[in-house]
């Protein structure tokens, strides 16, 4: 079962005519966690998204600069956003 799969089911489950009160508010609570789950891993996907292209971005920079400040400026740049990429996803 994947993640869409079990917030359908948990829907489902908080809707049924056959199925007692509390099940239903349970199941209701763990759709809405599931749900709060999907969004969390799609903004943390844009964000991985995000710092992916601006290390890419701040390698030609890089690579292009004339000189040894900007190259440093821009070195500094790939560390700081591979930091953040490397301890918020792994």
């Amino acid at each position: 079962m994947n993640l869409e799969e079990a917030i359908k089911h948990a829907e489902d489950i908080s809707k049924e005519n056959n199925t007692c009160e509390e099940c239903k508010i349970q199941h209701k609570q763990l759709s809405e966690w599931l749900k709060e789950l999907k969004n969390s891993r799609n903004e943390k996907e844009k964000f991985k998204n995000y710092l992916d292209k601006a290390i890419i971005q701040w390698r030609k920079d890089r690579d292009k600069s004339k000189n040894e400040e900007d190259k440093l400026m821009a070195m500094c740049y790939i560390d700081a956003f591979q930091s953040v990429r490397i301890f918020n996803f792994w």
